[in-house]
C-alpha cells in the first residue's frame, strides 16, 4: 500500500470514530421542544412537520416565558410574557381574539413577524385561557372566536349552527363567554355579520325601550299673569 494513502486512511478512521454520534432531526426537535417550550408538544404534530428542522431550531427562543414583578392598582403583581408559535392562522385574527380577553390596563398582545409568534404579556390566569384557545384557533381550518355576551350564549349558538357546513365544528366556552368556530372563510364571514346585524338591532331595541324613549307628559299650562286675572 502506497504509504502516502496509507496515513490518510488512518486518519480518516480516527476522525470517524473519535466523532460524537450525531442525533437524527426528529430527536433534535423533541429535546428542544420538550425542555425549551414544553407546551409545544401539545401541538399538532404535522403542523410541525411541515416546516423544517433548522426553522424550528430558529424559532424556539431560550426562554419561552419570562417572568417579572410590577406594581398595578396599588399592589405587586406577576407579569409573565410568553410567546405562542403561529403556523397557520392570520396574525390579525389572533391579536383581535386576544386583546378583550387581557388584563385591563396591564395586559399587551404584539405579533412577531419575523419569529412568526404572538406575544403576549399578562397574568398566569390569563395565559391559561389563551393557551386553550390558542391551539383550536392556530390550524389550517379557518377559525374565529367570538365573544359572547352574557345571556346569550344559547342564541348564538343557534346562529352558528344555522350557518355551520358539514366540516364545521362548534367549540363553546359558556362560563368563559367565548365561541370558538370552525369552518370556511365564506361561513365564517357570514356569521359574523349576521351576529353583527343582531346585536345592532338588539341595542336599537334596548334605546327605544328605555325610559328616554317613553313619550313624556305635555308640559303643565303656564299660569296666567296678574294682570290678565284682574282683567278677567
Amino acid at each position: 500500500m502506497n504509504p502516502a494513502f496509507a496515513v490518510l486512511w488512518a486518519a480518516s478512521l480516527l476522525g470517524a470514530s473519535a466523532a460524537p454520534p450525531t442525533a437524527s432531526p426528529s430527536s433534535r426537535l423533541t429535546t428542544a421542544t420538550l425542555a425549551l417550550r414544553p407546551e409545544v408538544a401539545l401541538l399538532s404534530t404535522t403542523a410541525w412537520d411541515r416546516i423544517s428542522t433548522s426553522a424550528i431550531a430558529a424559532r424556539v427562543p431560550a426562554k419561552n416565558t419570562l417572568r417579572f414583578s410590577m406594581p398595578f392598582q396599588g399592589r405587586t403583581v406577576v407579569v409573565e410574557e410568553r410567546r405562542y408559535p403561529v403556523n397557520h392562522a392570520a396574525p390579525l385574527t389572533l391579536t383581535q381574539a386576544y386583546a378583550p380577553l387581557l388584563t385591563r390596563g396591564l395586559g399587551r398582545v404584539t405579533f412577531d413577524g419575523r419569529a412568526a409568534e404572538a406575544v403576549v404579556d399578562d397574568v398566569p390566569e390569563v395565559h391559561e385561557r389563551i393557551w386553550r384557545y390558542h391551539q383550536i384557533l392556530d390550524t389550517p381550518t379557518p377559525a374565529r372566536l367570538i365573544h359572547v355576551p352574557p345571556g346569550q350564549m344559547a342564541q348564538t349558538l343557534a346562529a352558528a349552527k344555522k350557518r355551520l357546513s358539514a366540516a364545521g365544528q362548534l367549540f363553546p366556552f359558556e362560563d368563559e363567554g367565548v365561541l370558538i368556530v370552525r369552518d370556511t372563510e365564506a361561513v365564517l364571514g357570514s356569521l359574523e355579520s349576521a351576529l353583527r346585524t343582531d346585536r345592532l338591532s338588539q341595542g336599537l331595541k334596548r334605546r327605544d325601550s328605555g325610559p328616554m324613549s317613553q313619550s313624556a307628559p305635555p308640559p303643565a299650562s303656564a299660569p296666567a299673569p296678574p294682570e290678565a286675572r284682574q282683567g278677567a
